[in-house]
């Protein structure tokens, strides 16, 4: 039978969802049947798995779906320490046991996981929440509002990438080898290869020989495959103070700069005078 002929059925119905979770090179698939179900070649494994109905509405914040899982699914718990630095993608598929045709129901990203004790509910946005963009958010102002290294900024961030080896990790701070500058890469990122993909962190300040990041590393038996062995290579991104200086010196791009150095200290409509 089709899925709409059992969709619609009062007694022929046995609906069945499957869930599939994507993070670089992660996937993980389930399904609220009682037994595993293979789907287009890939197997998808029992899991306890409850989600309020789908809702449709025109306020984008109305449109988050909450799905509740016990704490020790693998989704779940990859949220526990320190949330991946990639994108998690979220399809939920629907059909019939026993029928012709499984529909795409639901397509989105998760945004957050809360842990409940024994549950954790892993909310969800549609991919449909991909068409927000900010409004005007520029000022007159003299800082460059340019994300650095985005398109409006231009900045190749490859061309000023240096790579080092890491000798050692303690709490914040990443020691390398090799002699850095003191805060050369101050608001700048570090990044390295991991089982789980590229890993980010974001770089508070530096010494000679070590970084320091905003968050801790994870150990290396991180069961994702997310750790930072001694001897890993590091790619490091220098920072920006969105300063006119640094535009020039740094980056030497200055036909991108985004903002106005030379307003005038005074306002010549205000009540100071200027004769």
């Amino acid at each position: 039978m089709t899925y709409d002929d059992q969709e619609s059925s009062t007694y022929l119905g046995q609906p069945q969802e499957l869930y599939e979770f994507r993070n670089g090179e992660l996937v993980w698939r389930f399904t609220s049947s009682d037994e595993a179900v293979v789907y287009l070649g890939e197997k998808f494994t029992p899991e306890s798995i409850d989600r309020p109905p789908i809702s449709e509405s025109q306020e984008i914040n109305k449109l988050a779906l909450k799905l509740s899982v016990p704490s020790i699914n693998p989704v779940a718990a990859m949220y526990q320490f320190y949330p991946p630095t990639s994108v998690t993608s979220v399809t939920i598929f629907r059909g019939h046991r026993g029928g012709e045709d499984t529909i795409v129901l639901w397509m989105g990203r998760i945004l957050n996981v809360e842990i409940l004790g024994e549950s954790s509910e892993i909310l969800c946005e549609p991919i449909s929440t991909s068409i927000r963009r900010l409004g005007l958010r520029k000022y007159y102002q003299r800082q460059c509002p340019h994300a650095l290294y985005g398109p409006s900024c231009g900045v190749n961030k490859e061309s000023h990438k240096s790579t080092f080896v890491v000798s050692g990790r303690t709490g914040l701070a990443i020691n390398v080898t090799g002699l850095l500058s003191v805060d050369q890469f101050a608001g700048g990122m570090v990044s390295w290869e991991s089982a789980a993909g590229t890993q980010w962190r974001f770089v508070t300040g530096n010494t000679s020989n070590s970084l320091q990041i905003n968050f801790p590393v994870l150990p290396d038996d991180d069961k994702y495959g997310r750790g930072l062995p001694v001897g890993s290579t590091l790619s490091v991104y220098p920072g920006c103070q969105h300063t006119l200086t640094d535009c020039i010196n740094k980056f030497n791009n200055l036909p991108n700069y985004g903002g106005f150095p030379f307003i005038p200290m005074l306002n010549p409509f205000g009540l100071t005078s200027l004769w």
